[in-house]
């Protein structure tokens, strides 16, 4: 998806913010290079490379 056409779709998150929060697990690699279709998909990037026991 090219930057043009990130900025003209319905976001995940706009199309579901009245039922959920939108979130993705990802690692520090896509993070950088998704990071704007990141940003307007997701309320809430999850970086995997963390435990779960420290969420808890």
């Amino acid at each position: 998806m090219t930057n043009r056409e990130i900025g003209s779709t319905l976001s995940l998150k706009e199309a579901f913010s009245e039922h959920f929060l939108i979130g993705a697990a990802v690692n520090p690699r896509t993070i950088t290079a998704q990071e704007k279709l990141l940003a307007h998909h997701y309320n809430r990037p999850f970086c995997r490379c963390l435990s779960l026991s420290r969420m808890v």
